[in-house]
């Protein structure tokens, strides 16, 4: 017998989405009992109808709360932006993943929804303020001689303070508008770069110049074939999962591999050695660009460019 334990919000959860299931009630009339969105709705569905009552129960619960280092904040409505490829997909009719970024996709599990700007002039007040980094910061810094970035960092608090003082408007309401975060708001999960991989016949699986060799286990081989998704986190942390399961791997950093040499006769050798070390000059040492930017990041199997 399995005891799953559940909060009252939980339980309530599921009374609801029975009687959306049975048709008793109506997706809005279900998103008004649960205080949530409709959107919201659909993907509690979801996840009652693939995984029952359990996948309505918290994963955080025993865990510290996401609250307990975001205290001061909750998460918005929605963000307001350009069109930039960060924040949508531009290429016309791709066709590869969900048709969401990295950082819609943060979002979207976050429940927060993404408004693209259609007019240069709905995001005036972001131009304006680049405006101002680009040309009154930059000659405010050589009025002060500064030319190194120590110097610059130094000198960011007094320009920062004077020009909020001489330019900055109080806002008409100065209530904080963000939602509260939920028990269902993983921060850790959302923020995780995700990218799936289709494993080789040997178990193996490429990401950001590495080549990843799943532990041969009676779980990793029926995987041959199968696609898993790489869970890279921003302090470092690394995980290969299937199903929601973590997978054993081992690493082979590609990059500093060389090629083995072909055999050559001796009178050749000088010349190979040349070309070898001409060739090693060149080599690309850096990690692909596709993937997050490593600065700040704490211990990782890559290293920090």
């Amino acid at each position: 017998m399995t005891v799953l334990l559940m909060s009252r919000t939980e339980i309530d959860r599921v009374h609801v989405l029975k009687d959306l299931l049975a048709e008793r009630i109506r997706t809005g009339e279900a998103a008004q009992l649960l205080g949530v969105t409709s959107r919201q709705v659909f993907r509690l569905l979801r996840a009652y109808h693939d995984g029952g009552p359990a996948a309505l129960a918290s994963k955080k619960r025993g865990k510290p709360s996401n609250r307990s280092y975001l205290q001061r904040y909750g998460k918005p409505v929605a963000f307001y932006s350009d069109k930039h490829a960060t924040f949508r997909v531009n290429k016309v009719g791709a066709t590869g993943g969900n048709g969401m970024t990295q950082f819609g996709r943060a979002l979207d599990q976050l429940n927060i929804d993404i408004i693209c700007a259609n007019v240069p002039q709905a995001k005036g007040r972001v131009e304006r303020a680049n405006g101002t980094l680009q040309d009154r910061l930059v000659k405010e810094l050589r009025l002060e001689g500064i030319s190194s970035i120590e110097a610059g960092n130094a000198f960011l608090p007094g320009f920062m303070e004077d020009f909020n003082r001489r330019f900055a408007k109080a806002p008409f309401n100065d209530k904080d508008l963000h939602r509260p975060l939920v028990e269902n708001d993983d921060i850790d999960e959302a923020f995780a770069w995700k990218e799936e991989r289709t494993v080789s016949q040997s178990l193996t699986l490429q990401y950001d110049k590495m080549l990843f060799i799943l532990e041969p286990t009676p779980v990793t081989r029926p995987l041959a074939r199968q696609r898993v998704t790489i869970y890279d986190y921003p302090d470092g942390r690394f995980a290969i999962r299937h199903q929601g399961l973590d997978l054993p791997y081992r690493t082979f950093d590609k990059v500093q591999q060389v090629d083995q040499a072909a055999i050559v006769e001796n009178k050749r050798l000088g010349a190979t050695l040349a070309y070898i070390a001409e060739r090693q000059k060149k080599l690309n040492m850096s990690p692909s660009g596709r993937a997050p930017r490593r600065q700040g990041q704490g211990k990782s199997i890559f290293k920090a460019g």
